[in-house]
């Protein structure tokens, strides 16, 4: 067992067990298309840049992050479409040590870029 954590699984929101499946409502907003985990690490060397100067150098990264994947999805030769991205900063590992990045979830379609579909 990890120092610090209770044994067992994490708790739920709302005393929802896991696999209950999202609510009704939740379940409306999703789009009907796959989605893909994308994770985007900053590079140990700009580590210590990142203590010192955090605010600047997280809106780099999502900066960074977001135009790639966005001109990843706009090529005509990959998808040729504007898709979801929704990005989440994750700045601790596990064993807790400074390690920032960024977990992406991104849709597998988007809307083409002449709005026809």
């Amino acid at each position: 067992m990890r120092r610090g954590l209770r044994p067992g699984p994490p708790p739920h929101p709302r005393g929802r067990r896991r696999g209950s499946g999202c609510p009704a409502e939740r379940q409306q907003r999703i789009l009907p298309t796959h989605y893909f985990h994308v994770v985007f690490t900053l590079l140990a060397e700009l580590r210590p840049l990142a203590l010192v100067s955090q605010q600047t150098v997280f809106d780099l990264l999502f900066q960074f992050a977001s135009q790639t994947l966005l001109t990843l999805g706009r090529d005509p030769k990959r998808l040729g479409a504007d898709i979801g991205v929704t990005a989440v900063l994750h700045i601790w590992s596990r064993d807790l040590s400074f390690h920032p990045h960024l977990h992406c979830v991104v849709t597998g379609g988007g809307l083409s870029l002449d709005g026809s579909r």
